[in-house]
């Protein structure tokens, strides 16, 4: 599977600052959305970004690799992008600076499968198992996930319909 050495935003306890550093971008099983690793740590594979959550309260954050469309729709904000020939990516925002290698191999994930929801009205924001989502649909809905990705038929369907396909 492939992956990018890609800039990582780490939030370490107690700190008030966001470091980068540069960390190969976890790769997620085949229709995993979400999974606990041995360590204790979890890792949730998001559209815009992936987020790690280590046992010890760090919190990485990998954002998805921007394409020339993003540095388009971007211009008003100011952000300068450079597209290298090798398929490598500089990105400097008004914050930060970052950085996406060309496509390196590397393996896939192991651990168990976190189930969860994924909120048709949420732009897509996941919740865990167990956990109630707070948009109108969830609200009105008397169950919680427990066994599936989703709080009802009505539900799934919504999500299959916008966003599974």
């Amino acid at each position: 599977m492939f992956t990018y050495l890609q800039t990582v935003e780490i939030e370490m306890p107690g700190s008030t600052v966001v470091l980068q550093s540069l960390e190969l971008c976890p790769i997620a099983p085949p229709g995993v959305l979400a999974m606990k690793k041995s360590d204790g740590s979890e890792i949730y594979w998001f559209p815009d970004y992936t987020k790690k959550w280590a046992s010890d309260g760090t919190v990485y954050t990998w954002r998805k690799k921007p394409t020339i469309a993003d540095a388009v729709s971007s211009q008003p904000a100011g952000n300068y992008f450079q597209f290298i020939k090798d398929g490598s990516v500089f990105l400097k925002t008004s914050e930060s600076a970052y950085y996406w290698s060309k496509t390196v191999s590397d393996i896939v994930e192991e651990g168990v499968e976190i189930k969860i929801h994924i909120c048709p009205e949420l732009n897509r924001e996941y919740f865990k198992k167990g956990e109630k989502c707070p948009c109108r649909e969830c609200l009105n809905c008397s169950r919680y996930v427990y066994n599936d990705y989703f709080c009802s038929e009505r539900c799934e369907r919504l999500i299959r319909e916008q966003f599974l396909v």
